[in-house]
């Protein structure tokens, strides 16, 4: 802890300081003058009394408190703007006074008081509750904004000074190490508050991730330790060298897993860290593959279509380059689906299944050749023809949704127009939906696309009064209240709608136009069901409409 001692030399410079920029407010600038008063009637020692503008020290003063001067400061030559008052002074709480004005040609008078201090001290230790922990950074925070901070000694000991009178929450910081945290410490005016010690771990799991071959390093690689829970508690990056570190980790069994963007790299479970040390563990990536190219129609490369290769919903995901191929890496051994995302390009989604992948072999010739799309247009607009931008605009091909989702189900959102464009469609018909904020939702049925053209015209204007479902969603005992639970309900050719179950396993879908609807609960865990014939009329509320979920 830094402590703010006064000594004859540095009330000497101070003065001179003073001294040598004047004493009044003069020309354009102004000063402030005033008291610090001790609340406890002290009438010694010294206190520095600073104000800063805009976070620059612009003068200072130092107060003496033996007769006659009794507190009185004066800091002059200060140009106008709104200071703070900054008072220092050993054995009392830190002084500030805010928005303090100063006017050219004038004097602003401002009192400060101080009260004794209040004072923090404790004990940072290992989880053994022996060892010391040296140079950790303990912050005292009483919410407000207002932080002192201290560092421990080589016995791990601390002691935070100058607090005002209040309650704090202590913390402690430390590179590479897990520290615990107080809170509700109260602090008395003029009093210590003792033993408030916090409890620091540094259990680490360091070592390098690589290609197949254990050599060339993965740069960049994301790296996280989960665990028994499945709660991140470290993450770091790989280096140049692959290599990574994850540190402050308590005594326990982790899962430790590196990613990149496109996609998994490896894991690794049932780590076993023990707090103050390290334990070693390299990840090596899959080295299967799968390649190919992209290309339209006319056999003209695509360059920046997304390939996504999915196996046990872990995806996998790369780009096509200017000639059009495209690799996608760290494929463990089995089968996967690969699809295609033409992106800007004019053409439709695509997928190849059943691709066999072999341990370190690159499965290539996965070739895909898209054909041109179709296009559906249109405005969406409220009642009054203003148009809503931020609407999702989404086209479903029925036939096909369940079997090929990746090309069957497309979404748009309107621009600040009302307008959308929903692309990569291919010949077919298509029911549009449409969703948006505090808007009944609406739909359209038989909407004809054919490749190479544009549908236009689907114009959608939308209400803001409509009906409602709700109900409860239970276990299969029909009592216990299932949180969280997903509940979607559809109509044909009409709204369509979701919520979430809340604490009590009730939801509500509203914004609903009248209709008959299914109205489906999913949950992890659980069964699916499905109530169907729902009846919404007008704005009125079909309420009772209950599920009980079976356990899987």
């Amino acid at each position: 802890m830094t402590s703010y001692k006064m000594t004859w030399f540095w009330y000497m410079m101070v003065t001179l300081c003073v001294l040598l920029t004047g004493s009044t407010a003069s020309g354009t600038n102004g000063a402030i003058e005033g008291y610090v008063i001790l609340t406890d009637g002290g009438d010694s020692g010294y206190a520095f009394v600073i104000a800063i503008k805009e976070g620059t020290a612009y003068g200072h003063y130092t107060a003496r408190f033996d007769p006659p001067y009794e507190g009185y400061y004066k800091i002059p030559q200060l140009p106008p703007g709104t200071y703070e008052l900054h008072v220092i002074k050993e054995g009392y709480e830190c002084g500030l006074e805010s928005e303090v004005p100063v006017y050219s040609g004038e004097i602003t008078t401002a009192y400060v008081s101080l009260a004794p201090e209040g004072i923090i001290t404790g004990q940072v230790k290992h989880s053994d509750q022996i060892t010391p922990i040296a140079d950790v950074v303990v912050i005292a925070d009483d919410g407000s904004g207002f932080t002192r901070i201290a560092k421990t000694n080589a016995s791990g000991n601390y002691t935070i000074d100058k607090l005002p009178e209040g309650t704090y929450t202590v913390k402690g910081a430390k590179l590479a190490y897990t520290l615990s945290t107080s809170q509700n410490v109260d602090v008395t005016s003029g009093q210590t508050t003792s033993g408030i010690n916090l409890i620091g771990v540094n259990g680490t799991i360091s070592g390098t991730v690589t290609k197949s071959d254990g050599i060339t390093p993965i740069e960049g690689a994301f790296l996280a330790a989960e665990n028994s829970s499945g709660v991140t508690k470290a993450h770091d990056m790989t280096d140049s060298l692959g290599h990574y570190e994850l540190t402050g980790l308590t005594t326990g069994n982790y899962t430790v897993k590196a990613w990149r963007q496109e996609g998994p790299i490896a894991e690794v479970s049932s780590v076993s860290v023990t707090d103050g040390e390290t334990t070693n563990r390299n990840l090596a990536a899959p080295g299967g593959s799968i390649s190919g190219t992209v290309k339209n129609s006319s056999q003209t490369a695509i360059e920046g279509a997304t390939l996504t290769a999915i196996k046990d919903s872990k995806m996998y995901i790369a780009a096509s380059d200017a000639s059009g191929d495209y690799t996608i890496e760290f494929l463990a051994a089995g089968t996967y689906e690969v699809t295609v995302d033409p992106g800007d390009n004019d053409c439709v989604a695509s997928k190849i299944n059943n691709i066999i992948v072999v341990t370190n072999q690159e499965t290539s010739n996965q070739d895909f050749t898209l054909g041109q799309d179709g296009k559906i247009t249109g405005t969406i607009t409220n009642t009054s023809q203003e148009p809503i931008e931020g609407a999702v605009v989404g086209a479903i091909e029925p036939d096909d949704a369940e079997n090929d989702p990746t090309v069957a189900f497309i979404l748009a959102i309107t621009d600040a127009s009302g307008n959308y464009t929903i692309a990569h469609l291919r010949t077919g018909t298509y029911t549009i939906f449409v969703d948006a904020d505090n808007y009944v939702s609406d739909s359209e049925t038989n909407v004809s696309v054919t490749a190479g053209q544009i549908t236009s015209g689907n114009n959608f204007s939308l209400g803001t009064s409509g009906g409602t479902i709700s109900g409860t969603v239970y276990e299969s005992d029909g009592q216990t209240p299932i949180e969280k639970a997903l509940v979607m309900g559809r109509s044909q050719g009409k709204s369509s709608g979701h919520t979430f179950s809340d604490s009590s396993g009730n939801y509500s879908l509203t914004l609903l136009q009248a209709g008959t609807y299914e109205v489906a609960a999913y949950a992890d865990g659980y069964d699916i069901e499905t109530l169907d014939n729902i009846v919404v009329t007008g704005t009125q509320e079909n309420s009772d409409n209950d599920f009980t979920l079976d356990a899987q």
